[in-house]
C-alpha cells in the first residue's frame, strides 16, 4: 500500500502536456464517431483505432474493473435541429483502457467485481482496484452551435481503490475534440 501513497502524492504525474495529450485522444476517438452520420435519426457505435499512449510506466499491479454500466455506455439525445442521437460508446471505452492501463502499469488484471477482499487482493498480488467511470458525456452539432463544427466531450472519473476498498486517489479527465463540419457530410 505503500505504493498507491507514493503514486496518489504523485497524481500520476503524465505532466501538462501528457495529460491534455491524452484527455484530447479520448475525446477524438469519440468525436469521430458523432461526425459520421448525418441523417435525421443516428445510431452511432463507437470505432476506431486506439493508438499507444505515450506515457511512463508506474510500478504498479492493479485490478480493473469495468462495470456493466461502463461497457455497455449509450448515451440518447433527440434535438430539434438535428433529430435523434444514440451513440453506444462501451466498447470503444473499454478497448481504449484496455491499452493505456496494460501501458501505463506494470501489469493489469481484469477483475469481475468492484469490491475484492483483502485475502484475494494479496492472492493476487495486486496493489489496489481501479474502477474508471463516465461521469458526463454531451456533444454539439453545427445545427446547435450555429459554428461549422462537431464537437464532443466525455469526463471520466477514475477512482483507485486500496486493499480495504477504500478510496487511495480520485481523477477526473476530462476528453474535448472538435472537427469541422463539413469533413463527414457524404
Amino acid at each position: 500500500m505503500d505504493k498507491l501513497r507514493t503514486y496518489r502524492n504523485r497524481q500520476l504525474k503524465l505532466g501538462s502536456s501528457g495529460k491534455n495529450a491524452l484527455a484530447s485522444r479520448i475525446a477524438a476517438v469519440f468525436l469521430v464517431s458523432v461526425l459520421l452520420l448525418s441523417a435525421c435519426s443516428k445510431t452511432v457505435v463507437i470505432q476506431g483505432a486506439v493508438p499507444t499512449p505515450l506515457v511512463s510506466q508506474i510500478p504498479l499491479r492493479l485490478g480493473i474493473y469495468y462495470s456493466d454500466s461502463f461497457k455497455n455506455f449509450s448515451y440518447e439525445e433527440s434535438l430539434k435541429s438535428d433529430g435523434n442521437w444514440t451513440i453506444e460508446l462501451g466498447q470503444q471505452n473499454v478497448l481504449f483502457f484496455r491499452e493505456l492501463f496494460t501501458t501505463l502499469f506494470l501489469e493489469v488484471i481484469e477483475v469481475d467485481q468492484e469490491q475484492l477482499s483483502a485475502e484475494t487482493i494479496q492472492t493476487l498480488g495486486l496493489d489496489g482496484i481501479l474502477v474508471p467511470e463516465i461521469e458526463e458525456y454531451g456533444f454539439l452539432t453545427p445545427g446547435i452551435s450555429g459554428l461549422n463544427f462537431y464537437s464532443a466531450s466525455v469526463k471520466y472519473n477514475l477512482r483507485l481503490l486500496n486493499g480495504q476498498a477504500s478510496v487511495a486517489g480520485e481523477w477526473h479527465v476530462v476528453g474535448y475534440g472538435k472537427s469541422e463540419g463539413g469533413t463527414f457530410q457524404g
